[in-house]
C-alpha cells in the first residue's frame, strides 16, 4: 500500500494508457465507459501532480470517478448519434467493379460464399436491387460494388 501512495501518480498514467489501449485496440472505441475512464484517469494524474488534489488513493479514485462520469454524460448524446450514423454506401468507383467470373458455390441466404482474387478471399453479397434470392454454382456474375473484404454481385 506504500508503494501505490509513493507512486500514485505513475500509477494512474499507467492505468489510463492500459484502459485506453484496451479501449482502442480490443474494443475499437465501442464503449464510452471505458474511454472516458481512460481519459479521467489521466486527468486525475496531471491534477495530482500539479497539486491540485492531495496524494491520497481514495481521493484520485473518487475524482476519478467523478470526472470519468462528467465525460460519460458530456459525450454520450455526441457518440450515440455517431453510431446511428448510416453507414457509407457501397464502392462503385473501383476497378474491380465490372470484374465477371463464375462462382465456385452458391450465394444462398444464411450461408456466405467466396471468391479469391488477386491474392484475397473476398465474401460475396447479392446485389439488393437483384430480382432473385440466390445464385447457383457456376453462374457467370459480374462485380457492382466493392467493400472492405466484400464483393456485391449480379447475375448476368
Amino acid at each position: 500500500m506504500n508503494w501505490i501512495q509513493n507512486n500514485l501518480f505513475e500509477l494512474l498514467i499507467i492505468l489510463g494508457l492500459l484502459t485506453l489501449a484496451v479501449e482502442v485496440v480490443l474494443l475499437g472505441f465501442a464503449s464510452v465507459v471505458l474511454l472516458a475512464e481512460g481519459i479521467a484517469l489521466l486527468i486525475t494524474a496531471v491534477l495530482l501532480k500539479l497539486g491540485l488534489i492531495p496524494q491520497s488513493l481514495f481521493v484520485s479514485i473518487a475524482v476519478s470517478a467523478g470526472i470519468a462520469a462528467l465525460l460519460t454524460a458530456v459525450a454520450w448524446k455526441p457518440l450515440k448519434r455517431l453510431q446511428r450514423a448510416k453507414p457509407r454506401g457501397s464502392n462503385t468507383q473501383s476497378d474491380i467493379v465490372g470484374l465477371q467470373f463464375s462462382l465456385e458455390a452458391p450465394i444462398v441466404p444464411g450461408q456466405k460464399a467466396y471468391h479469391h482474387y488477386s491474392g484475397i478471399r473476398w465474401t460475396l453479397a447479392l446485389d439488393p436491387s437483384a430480382d432473385t434470392t440466390g445464385l447457383e454454382a457456376g453462374q457467370r456474375v459480374e462485380v457492382v460494388a466493392v467493400d472492405v473484404g466484400r464483393l456485391t454481385v449480379k447475375a448476368i
